[in-house]
């Protein structure tokens, strides 16, 4: 199924000049790029999001084909209270090297089978389940690293002007969403047509 919709897209292919400021994605304030080399792309995402976990195949096959030019990192967006425990969630598993493992299954167990990982007892619960050390993991979880990374995600969702997810934001100046995109699979094509913007805009400078 995912081979048939990448063959349907193929038409929608978009070079940035074709793409259309306030439309495909807009101009935010000049962020600080973790890696001022390459060409940033940073990605806002929730666990609980369905348009991201609807991303979710469609960006893993964009990462296996990612140009060396681009560098990448996942930031779980924070928005509202309720979105606390799976931003840790992300932090404890990035802490602990459980994030190969885990990631995909929780998009999958809070999507498809229904288990309410906003709740810290439950999302603890099925951890332990998944053979993680439950004490080690908690102790990770209320850590004040994670919760320094947690209040980062909040202060880098502000500053990003991120308003819904997946948000994908490019060489810290332009943002794009599934929304403006016109869908989660649009929303690749967007990121690949910016990233190539930037590029010529960084041959033009030189």
């Amino acid at each position: 199924m995912l081979c048939l919709a990448a063959v349907l897209l193929l038409p929608l292919v978009v070079h940035g000049s074709d793409l259309v400021e306030d439309v495909d994605y807009r101009v935010i304030p000049k962020q600080q790029l973790s890696d001022t080399e390459r060409i940033e792309v940073v990605y806002f995402f929730y666990y609980g999001c369905t348009w991201c976990y609807q991303l979710e195949p469609y960006m893993a096959d964009w990462l296996k084909n990612k140009p060396t030019d681009v560098s990448f990192r996942r930031v779980p967006a924070l928005r509202n209270s309720k979105w606390i425990t799976l931003t840790r969630a992300f932090y404890t598993y990035e802490a602990l090297d459980l994030l190969p493992r885990l990631h995909a299954p929780t998009f999958r167990a809070f999507h498809r089978e229904d288990v309410n990982l906003q709740s810290e007892s439950t999302l603890f619960d099925w951890v332990e389940k998944h053979g993680v050390e439950r004490q080690r993991f908690e102790e990770v979880f209320r850590s004040d690293a994670v919760t320094a990374r947690m209040m980062n995600s909040r202060a880098l969702t502000d500053s990003f002007e991120i308003e819904s997810t997946p948000s994908v934001a490019v060489d810290g100046r332009y943002l794009t969403s599934s929304g403006m995109a016109g869908g989660v699979a649009e929303l690749i094509t967007v990121v690949e047509a910016l990233v190539k913007m930037v590029r010529e805009e960084r041959r033009g400078a030189k």
